[in-house]
Parts: C-alpha cells; sequence; structure tokens
C-alpha cells in the first residue's frame, strides 16, 4: 500500500514537471526568434476610401469647370448683349439726326437748335450751336440756384421775400411761367450769383444781362438733374413735380405718349418759341430742348407742328 501510494505520488509528479519543462522549452525557442515590432503609426486606411477621394476631387472639379464654362458664357452672352444694344441705339441716334436735319433744312425761315440727351448719350445738339433768347427756359436755372443756395445753408425756402415765401415763388414761377416771382427770386439771387452758379453746372455762353445761353445749356442742366447730379432728392424730386404741371403743353408736351412723364419749361418771348423736356419711359429718359426764332414770321401753328414731329422722332429712337 505504501509502495503503491508512492509510485503514484512520483508518477503525478513527474507529469507536473514535464509540463512545465515543455513551457519553458517553448519560452525558450520563441526567444531565439525576432518578435514582430509594433508599428506606432495608424493603421492604413483601406484602399477604398483613396479611391472615393480621387472621386470626389475627379467630381469636383468637372463641376467646377463646368460652372466656369457656363458663367464664362454667360457673361460672353451680355457683354455681346450689350455691344448689340450700343450699336442698336448708336443706329437709331443716327437715324433720328437725320430726320432732324432734314426738318431743319425744311424749316429755313426758322432759326433752329435741338439739343438731346438719354441715359446712355451726353447731349447731342443739332442745328445751330449759337445762344437765343432763353425767354422763360431761364426759370430752370434760377429755380436751381436757389435750391442750392438752401442746400448749402444759406437760404431757406421760408425765407419771405416781398411778403411771400421763396417756396411760393419758385411753385408760381415754374408752373404758371409768373414772370413776377422769377423777378423777385433773380433780385434775392443776384446777377452775379446766376452767373457764377451757371459756371459751376457747365453752362457755356451764359448772360444774366441779356438772358442768352444755348439749348445744349438747358438739356445739361435737365440731364444734371434727373441723374442726381444737381440737387438732392427731396429738392429734386420737389422742382420735378414743378416742372410735372408746368403750363404751355401744346409743344413738346402735346406730342408725347399718355404712358410716359414728361416735366418740361417753356419759354415762349415775342417770335422765340423755346421748349425743354424731360420725357422718361419706364427705365429710360429723353432730355429733349428745342430753341425756335422764328425771325418775324409769327407762325405759330408751324412752328408747333415742328416741335411735335422732332418729339416723336426723338421719343422713337431713344425711349
Amino acid at each position: 500500500m505504501f509502495t503503491s501510494s508512492h509510485r503514484g505520488s512520483t508518477s503525478s509528479q513527474r507529469t507536473l514537471n514535464r509540463a512545465a519543462y515543455n513551457r519553458a522549452m517553448l519560452n525558450q525557442n520563441m526567444a531565439g526568434y525576432p518578435q514582430a515590432r509594433r508599428s506606432s503609426q495608424p493603421p492604413k486606411r483601406h484602399h477604398g476610401f483613396k479611391l472615393w477621394l480621387i472621386v470626389a476631387v475627379l467630381l469636383v472639379g468637372s463641376g467646377y469647370t463646368t460652372w466656369s464654362k457656363h458663367a464664362s458664357a454667360e457673361a460672353s452672352a451680355a457683354r455681346q448683349a450689350q455691344v448689340q444694344a450700343a450699336a442698336a441705339a448708336k443706329q437709331k441716334a443716327d437715324i433720328f439726326g437725320g430726320q432732324v436735319q432734314s426738318l431743319i433744312a425744311d424749316n429755313p425761315a426758322d432759326s433752329l437748335s435741338i439739343a438731346v440727351a438719354s441715359n446712355n448719350q451726353a447731349v447731342t445738339t443739332y442745328g445751330s450751336s449759337d445762344t437765343f433768347d432763353g425767354a422763360s427756359t431761364a426759370k430752370l436755372l434760377t429755380a436751381a440756384d436757389y435750391f442750392h443756395h438752401v442746400e448749402q445753408g444759406t437760404a431757406s425756402l421760408q425765407h419771405r421775400i416781398d411778403g411771400q415765401t421763396a417756396q411760393h415763388w419758385l411753385q408760381i414761377m415754374l408752373v404758371n411761367s409768373d414772370d413776377t416771382a422769377w423777378a423777385e427770386l433773380n433780385d434775392y439771387l443776384t446777377h452775379d450769383d446766376l452767373a457764377n452758379y451757371a459756371d459751376s453746372i457747365g453752362f457755356t455762353n451764359y448772360d444774366p444781362d441779356t438772358n442768352n445761353f444755348t439749348a445744349r445749356d438747358v438739356a445739361s442742366l435737365l440731364q444734371q438733374l434727373y441723374s442726381g447730379k444737381l440737387l438732392n432728392p427731396a429738392h429734386r424730386s420737389q422742382m420735378l413735380n414743378y416742372l410735372s404741371r408746368a403750363n404751355y403743353r401744346q409743344f413738346i408736351v402735346a406730342a408725347v405718349p399718355a404712358g410716359d412723364s414728361v416735366y418740361h419749361k417753356v419759354g415762349w418771348d415775342d417770335d422765340t418759341i423755346n421748349d425743354g423736356a424731360l420725357i422718361t419711359h419706364g427705365p429710360k429718359y429723353l432730355v429733349l430742348v428745342i430753341f425756335s426764332d422764328g425771325n418775324q414770321t409769327y407762325d405759330t401753328a408751324s412752328r408747333t407742328q415742328l416741335m411735335h414731329a422732332i418729339t416723336k422722332d426723338a421719343i422713337a429712337a431713344y425711349l
């Protein structure tokens, strides 16, 4: 019993020692081989991500190229449209110039000066470039000069001149062409001041003592007024409101289509009939100034028809 038990214990011990031996040998053998180093770098991404990134870049690049070509085509088309519009406008202006020259030639008894300007054209003059008796179209200059002084703080619309406010005199001077109002305002401003102001806004041949200037001068004033270069918005609006109601509407105004707006001032003195008008149609505007001297013929009916013809031709060309 004792022997048997001793043998069993020895066999078990041997088995345990053998297992430990095997593990020790395994560890020793493994130590003899180089171990794989652990990389400090993150694991590489899958090649599919790179492919997706390349495809995305290509798609974005393709889209940008397409958009760039589209934008370039649109810009080119816009430039081409502008060139075509400018060419068409010039052609119409040339046609109008020929029509006006024919009308001037057909009326040799009258001295005529016609000035036009528009939203895309500076002042152009046909016929005589001489000074004329401006008559009451000079009231435009007086009004603009007084409004200018208001904006400079050297005058007021509520300032009383000979018992009436300056605003009262301005309104009846432009709407009713009242000569008393004109004289009151001119005396307040003085001829020297009127001459200086006229020079500052580009009048070329203004003489306040004789009231002589050119059709071009009036056209320039009206273009500056409408484009906002002459007065601030409030005074510009006020002056245009007066001109929209101005009397003597049988000349240029009578030939303007009902759908257009017109602001004007007539000057009528002896055999001189002048009309300076600003006509608007949507975003477009036309300045038309007609100075005429009948040279003692006094054929008002014929002059009226001539003004109608010029007005219709100008509207067809510019509006």
